[in-house]
């Protein structure tokens, strides 16, 4: 135990000199481009430390090389075998190639190579399995190599450098300059293998030496004769189905063999257990495999006799291997491929000779080595050679069994479709027969048609005798048509007579089509009065400022009376930079917009610059809701109609061709008549307003928030002020800070608490329903605001149904009472057709004309000489009668 113990602490000890004293250099599989790395590593550390050669092999798959044109199933094991073993001769010739690159600077350099399909994974892979401690590698192509680099280019350097542990110490060069050093740190724990992936501690690694450097100054450096060398290699291809194709590795470690030994061709134990990340492989016969580590202990104490152990021999295949290949390419039968075979036998025996006369020839260190290496070197060419004629043999076949594939499969299609033709040459046959048949019917039809043509004949002589029989009754007809023809002339005369009478009916039809052309005129005029400046003076007893009922930046606002009803008269502002005709052009717009909620204009003032609307009695909705003690509270359903009458105007304006909006919405515009029905008012009143007079729209909570900061009116800044109004009519408090309490209010679910309890008991699901509808409308983005017409009309609509339902409702609507103004003086009852006579009055058409149709010439209500008999229709009165009577 305790010599066991010893000698595996001297191995470590050993094994760690080694690693410590060896510099790896990653190579590609290009000689070229990583020439330039090997020589900076040489240049560097020949002289100080031994160099090894470090290579990540990526193997070919077979399948892919075709397209994958051929299934897996036809691959053939030994065809396989065959192709894995030429990619492991080329590997071995590149390997070569940089072991020469090297032997020229005077470096003997060692070799270690791994299988994976992943370089970066395999170099640090082999740092962890190695503890490799001095790496040389690439930090890009020499074509991208500039003056100014200082960073890594290559995706393997960058991964290198990330995932290596930190102990490894690494130069990255460029086209023979060093770019970047990633220094390493001694006795690092995140440098362990415990902190690296099962999947590259479980990788097997493959080692190969030609020769051995020390550099250590106690030992007596001796160099083997590399001349002549016979390498012994154990290739094991891992085949457990634990274990997947990416991670199968090829294991290959070069022993010390005497040249006298003949069991150096033993045959290697196959399918090895991947449990060990140092596998040992042991041959029949023959010591076992010893690993990396161990390796360096037994290279430095055996390094004294390395000159009386010279070899370095090549891994050659055993005749049983060669058959075994041959077996492997004898794919298809016949006089080629036995030939074939002969070549590949003839040469295996001059190879085995030409091995035995090395061997011999390296024991008795004779004078002609470099003959037999030629010939060797000749002999392994051509069994590249071959093996590359019978692998490609084997793809040619494989070839031709899909090929004959193909052509059974065409052949099947063929045959299919000559059966489809056939059935359908039989179908068009059957077809055929049945036309046959068909024509044998017509032939019989015509038969039967030429005996019915005959008897047709025998029937013409009867037929000839009934025409001479016609001839008699038409010269009696003749006679009753010279009868007819004096009547006829009768007839003319009574026709002439009708003429002249149907020329007096056009006259009279045509005098009726003037009359109502004229009448259609004089509707389809401007729908407005006009009244004069002495008119608009009396009314407001010359602008008296007792009658001044508002005041604002459009201009003041009178009460007055005109044409016995009480109107309201707005002075514009007037520098006479807009013309007569502009006005009433504008004024007559305005004139055209008629809905029941929006407040009736019924003329202008062109020499005032006037606009005199309707008058309602009852204020504004501002005073009765702010101006509390003014007006009696308005109740929960008179508040709930009065928000579905303004949503109802602003849909008619806005869907409006073109749209029209508002502009400055907010509870003082908004006027309620004797019966609380509400109007929006001052419509358009800024388009009257010479451009250069138009003051900006003050900043008030109902102004919004998008207008103050682009200056541009739209559809949307109504829906901001129209959602403000809903919740001014929700809480009756003032509009200041009112979306912000209404929104933590319902948040909260505590909305009774903000709502107006004036009016009425609200119902409290409505009532949110309402607020998170102007909530919304509230917003100040005017992308999220809702469309009036479809969600807030939906919401609103269903309110307004129930409050119609309640009994209070529905016995204010049936009470409700008509303006004077819409009451006839005559008869007493709400007009149809309002007229306006000389004497300034309104009467429905009917009376007034009954009245002077009667003798009457003077008026009926001050019985004063009328001027005139001519009546002047009151289209605005008209309009607003209609509107009232559909909202009744």
């Amino acid at each position: 135990m305790m010599g066991s113990s010893v000698r595996e602490t001297e191995m470590e000890q050993s094994n760690d000199y080694y690693v410590e004293n060896t510099v790896f250099v990653a190579v590609g599989k290009q000689a070229e481009e990583s020439e330039s790395v090997l020589m900076w590593a040489a240049e560097k550390f020949a002289k100080k430390k031994m160099i090894c050669i470090l290579h990540i092999h990526q193997p070919a798959h077979l399948v892919t090389l075709f397209g994958g044109k051929f299934t897996i199933s036809k691959f053939k094991q030994r065809a396989i075998k065959a192709f894995h073993e030429s990619n492991m001769q080329r590997l071995h010739k590149l390997l070569n190639e940089y072991v020469v690159l090297l032997s020229q600077t005077g470096v003997r350099p060692d070799r270690m190579w791994i299988e994976m399909d992943n370089v970066e994974e395999g170099i640090v892979n082999m740092i962890v399995q190695q503890s490799i401690k001095w790496l040389v590698m690439g930090a890009a192509a020499d074509k991208h190599y500039t003056k100014e680099m200082k960073e890594l280019k290559s995706r393997k350097a960058i991964f290198v450098c990330e995932r290596a542990p930190p102990s490894c110490h690494i130069w990255f060069t460029c086209r023979g300059n060093l770019i970047y050093t990633r220094e390493g740190r001694k006795n690092d724990p995140s440098g362990s293998t415990s902190q690296m992936p099962d999947s590259l501690l479980s990788n097997m690694v493959m080692k190969e030496s030609d020769h051995a450097r020390w550099d250590d100054p106690g030992v007596e450096t001796r160099s083997v004769d590399s001349n002549v060398t016979t390498e012994v290699a154990a290739h094991v291809s891992l085949h457990d189905p634990n274990v997947n194709s990416q991670s199968q590795y090829s294991i290959m470690e070069t022993q010390e063999v005497e040249a006298e030994s003949p069991d150096s061709s033993t045959a290697i134990e196959d399918h090895p257990r991947v449990c060990d990340p140092h596998p040992v492989i042991c041959s029949k016969g023959s010591p076992p495999r010893l690993t990396f580590r161990e390796r360096g202990a037994i290279l430095r104490a055996c390094s004294v006799d390395l000159s009386s152990h010279e070899k370095d021999f090549a891994l050659l295949p055993s005749p049983q291997h060669s058959r075994a290949l041959s077996d492997g390419v004898k794919l298809e039968k016949g006089s080629h491929e036995i030939k074939r075979n002969e070549q590949i036998f003839s040469f295996q025996s001059s190879f085995n000779s030409a091995l035995v006369e090395g061997k011999k020839a390296g024991k008795a260190r004779l004078g002609g080595r470099r003959e037999i290496l030629d010939k060797l070197e000749r002999a392994i060419l051509d069994a590249e050679n071959l093996k590359e004629m019978a692998f490609q043999e084997s793809i040619n076949r494989w070839k031709a069994e899909e090929d004959a594939l193909d052509a059974k499969k065409k052949a099947e299609a063929a045959d299919s479709k000559y059966r489809k033709e056939m059935k359908r040459r039989k179908e068009i046959e059957e077809e055929l027969e049945k036309q046959k048949l068909e024509c044998e019917r017509f032939k019989d039809e015509h038969e039967e048609y030429r005996r019915e043509l005959l008897a047709v004949q025998d029937q013409c002589s009867a037929l000839k005798e009934e025409i001479r029989e016609s001839e008699h009754s038409a010269k009696e007809f003749e006679e009753k048509i010279i009868s007819a023809v004096h009547l006829l002339i009768s007839f003319k005369e009574k026709r002439d007579q009708l003429q002249i009478e149907r020329d007096k009916a056009i006259q009279e039809l045509e005098i009726l089509r003037r009359t109502k052309q004229q009448r259609t005129a004089r509707l389809s005029g401007p729908q407005f009065c006009t009244f004069s400046l002495m008119e608009i003076d009396e009314a407001t007893s010359s602008f008296d400022p007792s009658q001044r009922i508002g005041d604002g930046k459009y201009g003041s606002v009178y009460r007055g009376i005109l044409c016995h009803m009480d109107v309201a008269i707005r002075m514009l502002p007037n520098d006479g930079s807009q013309g007569q005709w502009r006005f009433e052009r504008e004024v007559e717009v305005l004139s055209r917009v008629r809905h029941p909620n929006i407040l009736m204009l019924i003329g202008i003032c062109t020499e005032a610059r006037s606009i005199v609307y309707e008058y309602l009695e009852n204020g504004s909705l501002n005073d009765h809701l702010v101006g509390k003690g003014r007006y009696p509270p308005l109740t929960w359903q008179t508040r709930v109609r009065i928000a579905t009458e303004l949503c109802s105007a602003l849909i008619f304006l806005h869907t409006n061709n073109p749209p029209i909006f508002h502009g400055n919405l907010k509870p003082t515009k908004i006027l309620l008549d004797a019966n609380l029905i509400s109007k929006i008012g001052d419509l358009g009143i800024f388009r009257l307003i010479p451009q250069n007079q138009i003051l900006p729209i003050s900043r008030t909570v109902y102004t919004d928030p998008e207008f103050l900061e682009t200056g541009v009116l739209t559809l949307d800044s109504d829906v901001y002020s129209f959602g403000v109004i809903l919740l001014l009519l929700l809480t009756g408090r003032p509009p200041s800070g009112l979306v912000k309490d209404v929104r933590s209010a319902l948040r909260k679910d505590k909305l009774d608490m903000v709502l107006d309890s004036s009016a009425g008991d609200w119902p409290i699901h409505q009532a949110k329903r309402l607020a998170w509808m102007a909530l919304l409308c509230c917003d100040r983005k005017r992308s999220n605001r809702p469309e009036l017409a479809s969600e807030v009309w939906s919401v609103l609509e269903p309110l307004r149904k129930s409050c119609d339902a309640h009994a209070s409702c529905l016995e204010k609507k049936e009470n409700r009472q008509p303006p004077s103004h819409f009451i006839c003086p005559i008869y007493k009852e709400v007009m149809q057709d309002p007229c306006t006579a000389a004497d300034g009055y309104t009467y429905e058409r009917d009376a007034i004309s009954g009245w002077l149709d009667s003798g009457h010439k003077t008026s009926p209500m001050t019985n004063l000489e009328l001027s005139s008999c001519d009546l002047i229709t009151n289209h605005a009165l008209q309009y607003a009668i209609q509107e009232w009577l559909q909202t009744a």
